[in-house]
């Protein structure tokens, strides 16, 4: 799974939008975008903000998620439940 599609499953889980994410690490919506469509390689500063503002590590934003069982859906950790 990469980046975009990671952040995407993360956001659906905890509701946000990208906006809120944007918002969330204090930069543009479209910055946000252009870092997380793989246009541009992020920073591991801007890997530590965008884990930090969805709440997981910056190794949970490559890793691959269990998914449910039931209904397919991907089962999102944090970075406190991972530990």
């Amino acid at each position: 799974m990469d980046l975009k599609e990671r952040v995407k499953v993360l956001l659906k889980d905890r509701g946000m939008t990208q906006a809120d994410l944007a918002e969330k690490m204090g930069v543009q919506g479209g910055t946000l975008s252009v870092i997380i469509s793989g246009k541009y390689s992020p920073t591991l500063d801007t890997l530590e903000r965008i884990a930090e503002a969805l709440g997981v590590s910056v190794a949970e934003l490559f890793a691959e998620l269990p998914h449910c069982p039931y209904c397919g859906r991907a089962l999102g950790l944090t970075a406190t439940e991972a530990k």
